[in-house]
């Protein structure tokens, strides 16, 4: 089985990039998911009424894989050989190396959705109006609605596309409504708020875990930081981690609180923030304003 898959702990791009390139492959190709998803893209499926992918919970040695929305051998799935990989689809920068050729699609679009919606363009293949839908949510969810400094115009052109063939009118009011499905942390426990949209990267041999939440009212969080901080604390001990990083993110302030576990001088010394004062204007983006920070200066 060949299967189309995002990474662990996934978020709506990732699903909906590895269903809809899944379809776009066809015979043979499955889409499949490394973990729960979240309270947005549960919406995201039942809104266009689609079954989500499986879950991929046992890998056998002849499975082949085409990943999505990432390439750190850090976010694949436990037990993937890396010459099981044929195929790479990803808006991140590239940093994996393999024995043999093998096709790698990135672009720096705002989502790896873009990606896939490029490529049916492209292809002049058919984009109905479920996918469409699956599509322009991805898109809206992983710009931040077009707030993170990682949008292009592109993301943007492709997002008025996916609204026509979709039906959505008002794609802005769609995207705080996305959010709002996001930011539903009352129902949630302190790990599931960690693990919402979670990544490990290793820095020159640290390992460091960044998790980000995306808030219409970061005060319904707020209320919660002591439950979650000391469960930061038990995920940094329980996987030795050099830090655990949650970045909660004002979507109306267009700005980003950290909260930080572990070895917290040497993070609170390249972003310049400390224990009373850790929110930081402008951040809304963990892979162009987080991770480089962090790659330059650990």
């Amino acid at each position: 089985m060949i299967y189309v898959v995002g990474h662990k702990n996934p978020d709506t791009d990732s699903v909906v990039s590895a269903y809809v390139y899944a379809k776009f492959k066809g015979d043979g190709f499955m889409p499949a998911v490394l973990g729960e998803l979240n309270n947005e893209t549960k919406f995201v499926f039942e809104k266009f009424n689609i079954t989500p992918p499986v879950l991929l919970s046992n890998i056998k040695e002849d499975d082949k894989f085409v990943l999505v929305d990432h390439n750190e051998i850090t976010q694949i799935a436990d037990g993937m050989k890396v010459d099981q990989i044929i195929e790479i689809l990803d808006h991140h920068k590239v940093n994996v190396s393999f024995s043999n050729p093998i096709y790698i699609t990135t672009k720096p679009y705002g989502s790896t959705a873009s990606i896939v919606t490029e490529i049916f363009l492209e292809e002049k293949r058919e984009v109905n109006k479920t996918l469409a839908g699956l599509l322009l949510s991805a898109i809206l969810s992983d710009t931040i609605i077009f707030k993170s400094p990682t949008t292009t115009e592109k993301d943007k052109q492709f997002a008025v596309v996916l609204s026509e063939i979709s039906g959505v009118k008002n794609v802005e009011e769609y995207g705080i409504e996305l959010f709002k499905k996001k930011a539903e942390v009352a129902s949630k426990s302190p790990s599931q708020i960690i693990f919402n949209d979670f990544k490990d990267f290793d820095f020159k041999g640290k390992k460091v875990g960044i998790g980000q939440i995306e808030l219409i009212d970061v005060n319904d969080l707020y209320i919660r930081k002591d439950e979650i901080l000391p469960q930061m604390e038990i995920i940094k001990n329980d996987n030795s981690y050099f830090a655990v990083i949650l970045v909660v993110t004002d979507i109306m302030k267009e700005g980003s609180y950290l909260w930080v576990v572990g070895n917290k001088e040497s993070i609170y010394d390249i972003f310049r923030i400390n224990d009373e004062n850790n929110y930081k204007e402008g951040i809304m983006s963990r892979k162009k304003q987080v991770v480089p920070l962090l790659e330059q200066n650990l």
